[in-house]
């Protein structure tokens, strides 16, 4: 069983039903029936231009609730996301 459990310093900032945000991490919220550790994705990693779409081209990735989470993570993170390449991504996966 995949349990999401913070580490020494971190604490929950905000989540949705696939994804929270950490003051450390953007992670998936895992579901206890699968198998493997839960996806993150450090804050200061996020500013690199492929990461949203990198993970919204994963099959189990539900992308609005993805991005809802990138763009809490980004303003903690301290920086703006390319709503342009944002809503390229979100018509994409509504295609």
């Amino acid at each position: 069983m995949t349990t999401n459990t913070l580490v020494e310093g971190e604490y929950e900032i905000w989540r949705n039903s696939q994804w929270r945000v950490t003051n450390k991490f953007l992670e998936e919220v895992a579901d206890p029936g699968l198998a493997g550790p839960p996806y993150w994705i450090a804050l200061d990693q996020l500013h690199y231009r492929d990461v949203p779409r990198h993970v919204c081209e994963k099959t189990w990735v539900d992308p609005v609730k993805f991005i809802d989470a990138y763009r809490k993570a980004a303003k903690i993170a301290g920086f703006i996301p390319d709503e342009a390449e944002i809503q390229s991504i979100l018509q994409a996966t509504r295609a």
